[in-house]
């Protein structure tokens, strides 16, 4: 009987211990410092963006996105709040790109500034400042290859016309 009641009691300290580690964690885990309301607005596709999505600032995360939605008065157009740390450098020449993190499809914001103004961006929840959007590298490639396509079929048709049956017969008779 005294075994059972000293079992009863390390299996209640251990369960106690359990819970309360947990409760600790998740104490240490929460930030208490409240977010900086900014906006994005976005034309293109926001594909594998969601809400809790990473920011990241120069490649430090520093806040996370709050929300998407459409813009009401602006088809095709989406609306994405994000929460920023209030000591994150944000200046009137910072942007922001969308980006897609590996293989996964998971896409993150990513604010950078290229260091033109030093004038500070002020934001609040009663006036939301807007950071402008840049066209992300895949974007880019996109729309740069429609641009290169017919050069490339012009190449193309001409190595074609160099390795026809006639001028190969040719080069070799010549060899």
């Amino acid at each position: 009987m005294e075994n059972r009641s000293h079992a009863l009691l390390a299996g209640l300290f251990t369960l106690l211990l359990v819970i309360a580690g947990a409760i600790g964690a998740v104490w240490v885990s929460k930030k208490n410092v409240p977010l900086i309301p900014y906006e994005l607005v976005a034309s293109s596709p926001v594909t594998g963006l969601s809400v809790q999505s990473a920011v990241r600032y120069q490649g430090v995360p520093v806040g996370r996105v709050q929300s998407l939605r459409f813009m009401p008065d602006k088809p095709g157009q989406v609306r994405i709040l994000i929460g920023i740390d209030p000591n994150t450098p944000l200046t009137e020449s910072s942007w922001a790109e969308i980006v897609t993190a590996g293989v996964t499809g998971i896409s993150n914001v990513e604010l950078r500034d290229d260091g033109k103004s030093k004038k500070r961006l002020v934001s609040s929840a009663d006036k939301i400042q807007d950071i402008p959007i840049r066209p992300s590298f895949l974007e880019r490639l996109q729309t740069q290859s429609e641009e290169i396509l017919p050069g490339l079929d012009r190449i193309m048709d001409q190595i074609e016309k160099i390795t026809s049956d006639q001028n190969i017969n040719s080069l070799q008779t010549t060899m």
